[in-house]
């Protein structure tokens, strides 16, 4: 399998400003019903990655969770072996209903857009505009229903890389806990830093402690991740739809500047909380001796990631939550231009520049 290059414009902050709509002009909306049916369409392309990405990172939490508490808090050989045989088992099942959230996005495309539009539709300026972003699929685009494995695809990588900045030793846990390699393999954007299961051996004191920080990573991570996409996801769909459906409507577009004003505030919001989560879950933890080490979270192997996104030390709990928040805030505005094409050009016109300089264009993969 090719792994796709994630591109991505440059992030929006969520300090950015609300400014003057940019004046609309061609192209706008595909004429006619089209319009209303491509409108449809934006938004259920949104809506399916949005779902796909939280469910996938769940997945993925479950596998390396499981494993790190088995290592980390029980001290008796043979329970831990059998506890990591039930994590094992957990994970194997859980990455098997990765297909079937992979199912759900083609269908849903295919509902709401492989049969309503027509591929020259989706590519077309003043349709979905997938015709810019085609160079970024790792599969031909021949009919409609390629479109569909260029967003898997994506959004696969994405929150894979997400991940690997949120726990580090989550292929190595998944190999003590004897998950088939082939179902490792197949997570080809998340890295494998090596590494055999090795604990803090200190089941009742740190060990508690930090599989508790690695449970907070997880979860603020996700939650950082799903609450910005779903903004950006609600901004973009309330311009999309003036442009497609409204296009004569004077008040549509500044009706949608307030509502993205709105959810630019709730971004900020988020990244308040993902720091505060990381602080409240690892801040009481050595960082040399735990956080960073191989035996406990292994932040500091996510340093070449970190560098990418302007991050060039992990020598600190606080450097590592910058990396943590850049990559996310990066990787989710690399997302959103191949769930929406033309979001660009319709953030500018609610005032939305693409704003942060850390994110590289484009987004590398491993």
């Amino acid at each position: 399998t090719t792994t796709p290059t994630v591109t991505a414009t440059p992030s929006v902050t969520a300090t950015t400003t609300g400014g003057t709509p940019t004046p609309v002009t061609s192209p706008l909306g595909l004429p006619g019903p089209a319009g209303k049916v491509a409108d449809k369409c934006q938004k259920q392309i949104k809506k399916a990655g949005a779902k796909f990405v939280g469910a996938k990172l769940k997945i993925l939490d479950k596998c390396s969770g499981e494993a790190f508490k088995c290592i980390q808090t029980q001290a008796d050989a043979a329970k831990r072996a059998q506890c990591l045989l039930k994590a094992g088992g957990k994970c194997t099942s859980a990455l098997g209903k990765v297909a079937g959230l992979e199912a759900q996005l083609r269908t849903s495309f295919a509902s709401k857009c492989g049969v309503a539009l027509t591929l020259d539709q989706l590519r077309s300026a003043d349709g979905l505009g997938y015709g810019d972003v085609e160079a970024q699929c790792p599969n031909p685009i021949n009919v409609s229903a390629d479109l569909a494995e260029c967003l898997i695809a994506q959004h696969e990588c994405a929150v894979e890389r997400m991940f690997e900045v949120q726990a580090p030793r989550a292929k190595e846990l998944m190999r003590a806990a004897s998950v088939p390699q082939s179902a490792i393999d197949a997570l080809e954007c998340l890295q494998d830093f090596g590494g055999s299961g090795l604990d803090l051996d200190d089941e009742t004191g740190a060990g508690k402690t930090v599989v508790k920080c690695a449970q907070g990573l997880d979860k603020a991570g996700a939650s950082f991740t799903t609450a910005k996409l779903k903004s950006l996801e609600k901004c973009v769909d309330k311009v999309f739809t003036c442009v497609q459906t409204k296009p004569t409507d004077a008040k549509c577009i500044p009706k949608a500047q307030s509502a993205c004003d709105k959810e630019f505030l709730k971004i900020g919001l988020a990244e308040l909380k993902l720091r505060a989560a990381v602080a409240k879950s690892c801040g009481t933890l050595d960082y040399a001796g735990v956080l960073a080490a191989t035996d406990g979270t292994r932040l500091a192997a996510a340093g070449a990631d970190c560098a990418t996104f302007g991050v060039g030390s992990l020598a600190s709990l606080a450097e590592y939550t910058e990396c943590l928040f850049r990559q996310h805030e990066c990787l989710v505005d690399a997302l959103l231009p191949i769930e929406a094409p033309r979001a660009a050009s319709l953030l500018g016109m609610v005032g939305r520049p693409a704003g942060s300089a850390f994110c590289p264009t484009p987004v590398p993969t491993p």
